[in-house]
């Protein structure tokens, strides 16, 4: 059970740091993002599939070698 919750700490930790970094491009690539809620939350969760699918890539590739 003592794993089992590292690793989710690990998982929830992960997550939190791909959103302050999609937080960030959005505000970086979109500077007019903070002036439209709805659009925010879609360009964060747009920029988080976009860095958790880079990530993955990245793992397969390191499996793959």
């Amino acid at each position: 059970m003592k794993v089992l919750e590292e690793k989710l700490e690990s998982t929830i930790q992960l997550i939190r740091l791909v959103h302050e970094k999609a937080e960030e491009l959005a505000k970086e690539w979109f500077p007019d993002v903070e002036k439209y809620p709805q659009q925010k939350r879609i360009a964060i969760l747009s920029l988080m599939r976009m860095i958790i699918e880079v990530m993955r890539e990245q793992i397969d590739r390191d499996i793959e070698a």
